[in-house]
């Protein structure tokens, strides 16, 4: 009965809090209160009497004799395990006796070992000793000779990096720059056409390279809309054509009213200038500066 009364208890209270939220939710919305809190009532009186039976039906007792029981087995059984743990004790105690003697034995006999290895070592030390000093002499005689050598042979190194340094000095003096013929490509986003044509699509000019990857043509594409004509726009065209030859150029020759040669004292290239009319005769679509032929 106690278990039940326990039980009854337990399940009717659960049952009266669902019921009584539901009564107090009903009563907030200002609704019908009148059956959860009916059934809620009734849950608790249900627990009420799960309560009562607890308190008149109490849980039985052990009874004194199951008790005993109990510890004489405990007893027992502790009584075994000390047993089993003074055995596990002795026989570890045993073992590392054992090995400590062998320990021992081993110890000295790597101590025998020992000795007779260091009085041979020290007699290998000794004679080595001997033929290291005499080595070390020869060594010493050997490097001041060579140190000597070194000292010739750095001042001569010295005095060749001396002159190529001025010779690339000198070889940079003549290199044009970039972006103008005889020079190396512009670092801009350019396509790259074939292993010798590139070209910069936004600004309409095609780059030809040659050996070493050095510019040798450099062409300019105008709109023909924009009708540049030969003889109005010619300082404009040439203009242009500077933007791609050194900045000391200047007309050497002129060939015809198209055709021009410039050249640069300063790095000792000349430059072909050609204007290109491709459909009408006085309108200009490009201008072409390539070295020299």
């Amino acid at each position: 009965m106690f278990t039940f009364g326990a039980i009854l208890a337990t399940i009717f209270l659960f049952i009266f809090g669902v019921f009584l939220i539901w009564g107090l939710i009903q009563l907030f919305r200002k609704k019908s209160i009148r059956k959860p809190f009916l059934l809620s009532g009734i849950s608790l009186a249900v627990a009420v009497v799960g309560i009562v039976l607890v308190f008149v039906y109490p849980a039985p007792p052990v009874t004194q004799s199951t008790a005993e029981k109990a510890e004489s087995k405990t007893i027992k059984e502790d009584d075994k395990v000390k047993e089993a743990s003074d055995q596990k004790k002795k026989a570890a105690s045993e073992d590392k006796a054992k090995k400590e003697k062998q320990a021992a034995e081993l110890k000295k006999t790597q101590a025998l070992e020992e000795s007779k290895k260091l009085k041979g070592q020290q007699a290998k030390e000794a004679e080595l000793k001997k033929k290291k000093e005499a080595a070390e002499l020869a060594k010493k005689q050997e490097q001041e000779k060579i140190a000597l050598e070194e000292q010739k042979k750095k001042a001569a190194e010295l005095e060749e990096k001396k002159k190529q340094e001025a010779k690339k000095k000198a070889a940079a003096a003549l290199v044009p720059p970039a972006d103008t013929v005889y020079g190396q490509l512009p670092k801009k986003n350019l396509t790259k056409r074939s292993s010798e044509l590139y070209s910069d699509e936004k600004n309409g000019i095609t780059y030809i390279v040659g050996d070493n990857n050095n510019i040798f043509q450099v062409e300019v594409d105008f709109d023909m809309a924009l009708g540049i004509n030969i003889e109005m726009d010619k300082s404009f065209l040439v203009e242009h054509a500077m933007d791609y030859m050194a900045d000391d150029a200047n007309l050497i020759q002129t060939k015809s009213d198209r055709e021009f040669v410039y050249e640069s004292k300063k790095y000792k290239k000349k430059y072909d200038v050609l204007f290109v009319n491709d459909n009408d005769e006085n309108i200009v679509t490009r201008v072409i500066v390539s070295k020299h032929m």
